[in-house]
């Protein structure tokens, strides 16, 4: 069944949602500021243009700005850790990233390029198609 311009459903939004409560406390660390600020503008370029590319090239700068905090906790694992305690922090640290990585993926991304040209349409939590006069 073709779901491209189709409302997303309830999983899909639940997923999309979780995604967003799962950021919330990275942003309370900071970490998470450039992340929910990309992808704030990927869906307001996506939402004015109408062109789906600006969210999926959001997402691939949150991917790429999470994969270098995982590059830095290997780094930080190898060259910097002296004792146990902080071996356990850097794999946290890393943990913690690819995790995200994997939610931007999974969570965010997958469910809204489903329905790409709906949420390029309609938006992201629309349920009904939009008119021309309020486009």
């Amino acid at each position: 069944m073709e779901t491209k311009n189709q409302p997303l459903s309830n999983a899909a939004l639940a997923k999309v949602v979780a995604f967003g409560v799962l950021l919330i406390p990275a942003c309370v660390f900071v970490v998470g500021l450039f992340p929910a600020a990309a992808l704030a503008g990927g869906i307001w370029m996506t939402k004015r243009t109408r062109d789906f590319s600006h969210l999926k090239s959001a997402v691939l700068w949150v991917k790429c700005y999470f994969f270098l905090w995982m590059i830095a906790a290997v780094l930080g694992w190898v060259y910097v850790s002296t004792d146990r305690t902080e071996t356990l922090a850097f794999a946290l640290f890393g943990s913690l990233a690819a995790v995200y990585w994997w939610a931007v993926n999974v969570l965010f991304l997958r469910p809204l390029r489903s329905h790409s040209s709906w949420v390029r349409n309609n938006g992201i939590f629309a349920s009904q198609i939009k008119v021309a006069s309020e486009r």
